[in-house]
């Protein structure tokens, strides 16, 4: 997982002041130990949440006060308590900038309210068992609170501006359900749009669990099992960040899940305001990226820069809350982990016209994009908020395919969680290279973009555990990648660069290579790339290394001297001193310093070679022997041996 990179300031205050007016028990807390303990919230009571009591019956802006489910006890409004700063009237309400004012430094919060570390990465939610009777109640409860705002509507009611809220979503989360999960689905996102779009509607606190929750969603009628419904719960909640309010957890019975809302959300006044207010800022951003940008591949690396640039990783979160699962974490507090990220970045995509998913394995959240190829790509943007030597935020995992992504990804947080394997688009096996289009926006030069496909490769040698390789040359190509699996294509063995067509590789004891190649060209700086070749199946011979020759060996020195020439994270060039006789050289990268697995081999004339492809911060052992002809017979020299280690990544 990602580590949370240095805060902006004072990210971390800003994030637990934005919960604060929702949170009555901190603003209690704050009341009393910030102000001396001489000025109490009005009229507390009983009620520990800051709140008056209500009568059973009575109303607040024309809703009922229910019951409560479990004691009788009378239900307390969401937003019903009040603050009184230093030197205010006896129940004025106060604003979040006055009660900062008055009551708080940044340092008091500090000291006031540690933090709590909670998992990183995206957390699925817990549902706890509830009677029948106790559900059936909740939805009596939102029942009236409806039915009391039609008949008698606040005139000073707020309400939601008029948005496309389907916008900001992918029809591909949806369309892998098969019928009954998909309805289960779009009853949640009928629930949700009438908390969206209906302030009248509070949430339903119940007291045991100190929670609030939506009405019901049933799923038994439906063929469901309960755990079915948990899945596609948090598939709708990652995948749907217009609805930020909804939590990951809730209340359950035999026939119905009823989720809670976050704290913050539960009246619907306020609700109203902060999803005004927050979409009102995502479209900014989304504006922002789409009238600058004219490329999907413009607008995707846009996105990912202001999403960088904007937000704090930050993994330390007040743990009641779990705020950092929603798109308010990453877009009002700009301080969130992956599941934030990449709510916000599905948001932006999928409003600019970029087909985008959330991905969920059992740790991390991550996104799925499909391009104009119509290709799947991965995008992590959680990855990429580290910035590159020129200072400008990471783009290294924007468009990554599955070879990429898992070769990087030792601790598996991109392995899909089981049950989304097949709601979540399989990826494609390579990196999506943008073409000059996608860059500049412009036409592309159709003479070097439309590279032919490499065609008639074949074996043209197969000698001493040696495979040679031969493919004809494909016009305007400055160079090829020759990718070599095992003999089903399931797996990448290795990966090489060359500029000839035709390659040389020692195999081994391996009997079935499945091997392919494309064609790579670059211009004005811009790399272009030819579709892959078929497959070519080499049935090897598995013979042994060659043994040195004794005759003439006294001709052939082995290699030595060698120096680094150039390296990086990702390439590597060295040279040695020429070894006099030698007509060429075998070059062979190995998989371990003790030179007995061979990885990549490689033939060169001159005492020079360049290695690309490589992972940074990474030690690799090489082999080099000199060889010759004699009638007919294969020379070689001794091998000699050298290692060199690439350059380590920048980050945060």
């Amino acid at each position: 997982m990602k580590q949370p990179g240095e805060t902006k300031g004072k990210q971390i205050v800003k994030m637990l002041l934005a919960a604060l007016p929702f949170a009555a028990v901190l603003g209690i807390l704050l009341a009393v130990s910030l102000a001396g303990g001489d000025k109490e919230p009005k009229d507390q009571g009983t009620a520990d949440r800051g709140t008056e009591m209500l009568a059973s019956g009575d109303s607040v802006a024309g809703k009922v006060v229910p019951e409560d489910l479990e004691t009788g006890e009378t239900m307390l409004e969401g937003n019903a308590w009040s603050l009184i700063p230093d030197g205010s009237k006896s129940g004025e309400s106060v604003s979040r900038e006055d009660m900062l004012v008055n009551y708080m430094s940044v340092e008091e919060l500090q000291v006031l309210l540690p933090l709590t570390v909670l998992q990183e990465g995206y957390l699925e939610g817990q549902f706890q068992e509830i009677p029948e009777e106790a559900g059936d109640q909740i939805s009596n409860m939102v029942a009236e609170m409806e039915l009391a705002y039609r008949e008698n509507p606040p005139a000073d009611m707020p309400s939601v501006k008029a948005r496309d809220w389907g916008r900001y979503t992918s029809q591909l989360a949806r369309e892998g359900l098969p019928p009954g999960q998909g309805a289960f689905y779009d009853r949640l996102d009928a629930l949700c749009r009438r908390y969206l779009d209906n302030g009248a509607l509070d949430g339903v606190e119940y007291k045991k669990f100190g929670c609030f929750t939506t009405d019901a969603v049933m799923y038994s009628d439906l063929g469901l099992e309960m755990e079915e419904a948990y899945d596609i719960l948090w598939w709708f909640k990652y995948n749907n960040p217009q609805y930020y309010f909804l939590e990951g957890w809730g209340l359950k019975t035999s026939e119905a899940l009823y989720p809670y809302l976050y704290d913050f959300a539960v009246s619907g006044e306020e609700r109203v305001k902060i999803t005004n207010e927050l979409f009102d800022k995502l479209d900014g951003w989304i504006g922002s990226v789409n009238d600058d940008e004219v490329t999907n591949w413009q607008r995707e690396l846009a996105a990912n820069h202001l999403l960088c640039d904007r937000i704090v990783y930050n993994a330390e979160y007040m743990g009641d809350y779990r705020i950092d699962q929603s798109l308010y974490s990453a877009v009002m507090m700009e301080s969130t982990v992956c599941a934030g990220y990449a709510q916000a970045f599905c948001a932006m995509m999928n409003a600019s016209g970029v087909e985008t998913v959330v991905a969920l394995s059992p740790v991390h959240a991550w996104n799925v994009v499909c391009l104009d190829d119509g290709g799947y790509y991965a995008v992590d943007v959680t990855w990429n908020d580290n910035e590159d030597e020129d200072g400008e935020p990471g783009h290294r995992f924007l468009n990554v395919g599955e070879v990429s992504l898992k070769s990087l990804d030792s601790e598996k947080e991109h392995t899909y969680t089981d049950v989304y394997t097949t709601w979540i688009p399989g990826i494609s096996q390579d990196d999506y290279v943008p073409t000059q289009y996608d860059r500049t926006g412009e036409d592309p030069d159709e003479s070097v973009t439309l590279l032919a496909t490499p065609e008639n490769l074949h074996v043209v040698s197969d000698e001493d555990g040696i495979l040679g390789v031969m493919w004809n040359a494909v016009d305007h190509a400055s160079g090829y990648t020759v990718e070599i699996y095992n003999s089903d294509g399931t797996k990448l063995l290795t990966s090489a660069s060359f500029q000839n067509p035709y390659m040389t590789v020692r195999y081994g004891t391996r009997d079935l290579l499945a091997i392919r190649v494309r064609a790579e060209a670059v211009l004005d700086g811009e790399e272009y790339v030819s579709d892959w070749s078929e497959f070519l199946l080499a049935d090897t011979s598995a013979v042994q290394e060659p043994e040195s020759s004794e005759s003439g060996q006294e001709d052939l020195h082995a290699p030595g001297n060698f120096a680094v020439t150039d390296v990086g994270t990702s390439y590597a060039s060295f040279a040695w001193d020429r070894v006099e006789g030698a007509a060429q050289y075998q070059v062979v990268l190995f998989r371990d310093e003790e030179h007995s697995q061979t990885w990549v081999s490689s033939n060169v004339t001159d005492p020079a070679i360049k290695y690309v492809k490589l992972q940074p911060d990474t030690r690799y052992h090489y082999g080099v022997r000199a060889m010759k002809t004699v009638d007919g017979e294969d020379i070689y020299s001794d091998w000699g041996y050298f290692s060199l280690t690439t350059t380590a990544e920048t980050s945060q």
